[in-house]
């Protein structure tokens, strides 16, 4: 039974870090270059590695706030700097 769960637990690892991986690939579509990024620390991540950060769910969509925000040229804190505002 508890190796069960920990296989479970790798595998959703496994999962989040391939996905976080397949969009850094899409994002920079150099290998080399997605794969420098997702390895190395990242000041819109408090200094952390992506990859590392994949190890939780939490981190993981931390790590995909970043690329959106990248993907879309959006700075990653522009909503908590305030230069986006939901008001209408």
């Amino acid at each position: 039974m508890k190796k069960n769960i920990e296989q479970s637990i790798k595998l959703e690892m496994f999962n989040r870090i391939a996905y976080t991986s397949i969009l850094a690939f899409q994002l920079w579509e150099q290998k080399e270059d997605a794969l420098d990024w997702l390895s190395r620390p990242n000041q819109s991540l408090n200094g952390s590695i992506p990859l590392l950060l994949c190890e939780t769910e939490i981190g993981m969509k931390e790590v995909h706030r970043v690329l959106n925000a990248l993907e879309w040229a959006i700075p990653s804190n522009a909503f908590f700097m305030g230069l986006f505002c939901c008001d209408s």
